[in-house]
């Protein structure tokens, strides 16, 4: 793939990396150091989720040589650090007839949704990779002409709001081939006609294992509060606040439309998925009913989906100070949630696991970790308000799902609990 390095407010932003997956087959040194060379890159950067490693590589070609200090930052990766980011999604920023384009799949950086070139080029990758995904994919940037609906989101806001630390790239690591270094050391001890081999050798040899005496010490619990702060800009909304982030507008939507029935509402805290089923009508007759809208329609006729941005925002996030224990949970949330059961609120909750430990941090050496569990709750959607004001907010959800069955809408809220030990 060409990549193009755009300046942007002093910021060098690279589109058109060359993502690939680890396989895990090898070291992830090794690996990495195979995938650089066979791409002949410059520099590279990682992405790591709880399902898969992927590396973004800079062709050494790609880098123009009049950039004496280069700092590159790759723009797929300042979407996917930016908070509350769709995990499918694709940003699109459109000036005259050239476009930006950053894609997620899963969370992840897609192969193939990197880009900067003409926008018919543009268009074609996006289709593309929304039929080949067969997902739904929240649009953010400006190209309103074709996505109407689309989250406002400029490159600048990335630069501002994503991890800039996380999207920078470092020189490629090419490694070193160690029976090489061997062979071509006593090619040159026989060629010089070196006598005291056996003494260089041991001297060698202590010098190694002084060097691996002398690996800097690791502030185990420093490394995992600089990890904490980026795991938590995924850790959902607070309860208090995410009855205006996550309800969106689906209450006030008639059930009943033009020969369709609404089966589902699925919403996170960017945009909310409509989902209708047909029950006589046809697109045509739903799209009259409810107007212009960035419709999905399946090949068999029987859904039509469409997604709409959740119209309220909020910058409020999980407190770490005010967690509480385990026990106090348990004491407190525990008793809510027996109350909710008593209402016919299904409430499950699982058991808690160490929370933001990234790549490096010794979990045995922590002393005071933050645990978190899943949390589910299900249940009668009139009820929704009662469970939202009175849950504590070291809980947080990041998804809500309706389904308005046989006039009794029923709700399911996915998310987390936190705690401190």
């Amino acid at each position: 793939m060409t990549a193009h390095i755009l300046n942007s407010q002093g910021t060098q932003v690279v589109f058109g990396l060359d993502w690939m997956p680890l396989t895990g087959e090898q070291s992830e040194q090794d690996e990495v150091r195979l995938l650089a060379a066979s791409t002949n890159a410059a520099y590279q950067v990682r992405h790591a989720s709880e399902h898969a490693i992927v590396y973004g590589f800079l062709n050494k070609e790609n880098v123009p040589e009049q950039i004496k200090k280069p700092e590159f930052v790759s723009a797929t990766m300042l979407l996917a650090t930016f908070p509350d980011v769709a995990r499918n999604a694709i940003w699109v920023e459109v000036e005259a007839q050239t476009a930006k384009v950053a894609v997620l799949e899963n969370g992840d950086p897609s192969p193939a949704g990197d880009f900067f070139g003409p926008l018919e080029h543009a268009d074609e990758i996006i289709q593309r990779i929304q039929s080949d995904a067969g997902e739904i994919f929240t649009i953010y940037g400006n190209y309103t002409e074709v996505y109407p609906h689309s989250i406002p989101l400029q490159l600048s806001d990335l630069i501002a709001e994503g991890n800039v630390v996380l999207a920078s790239l470092a020189k490629a690591s090419k490694g070193i081939n160690r029976n090489v270094v061997v062979l071509g050391v006593l090619a040159a001890l026989l060629a010089g006609g070196l006598l005291y081999y056996d003494h260089m050798a041991e001297d060698a040899r202590v010098n190694a294992l002084a060097a691996k005496r002398k690996k800097p010490t690791v502030d185990t619990e420093k490394l995992y509060r600089e990890t904490l702060r980026q795991a938590i800009l995924s850790a959902g909304v607070p309860a208090s606040a995410a009855a205006d982030v996550l309800m969106g507008s689906w209450q006030n939507v008639e059930t009943l439309q033009a020969g369709w029935t609404l089966k589902e509402v699925n919403c996170d805290v960017t945009a909310c998925i409509y989902t209708w089923s047909v029950l006589g009508g046809t697109n045509a007759s739903l799209k009259q009913a409810l107007g212009d809208l960035p419709y999905q329609f399946s090949l068999a006729g029987t859904e039509v989906t469409y997604s709409l941005p959740n119209a309220k925002k909020t910058s409020v996030s999980l407190q770490l100070q005010a967690l509480p224990t385990f026990g106090a949970f348990n004491l407190t949330a525990g008793s809510v949630f027996q109350q909710l059961r008593m209402v016919e609120v299904n409430v499950h909750v699982d058991p808690p696991t160490i929370f933001g430990a990234g790549e490096g941090v010794n979990v045995q050496a922590l002393k005071a970790p933050i645990r978190t569990g899943r949390i589910v709750v299900e249940g009668a959607a009139a009820l929704l308000p009662e469970v939202f004001s009175h849950l504590p907010d070291s809980v947080t959800f990041k998804t809500l799902q309706v389904t308005p069955k046989d006039g009794e809408p029923k709700f399911k809220l996915e998310g987390n609990y936190y705690v401190q030990n």
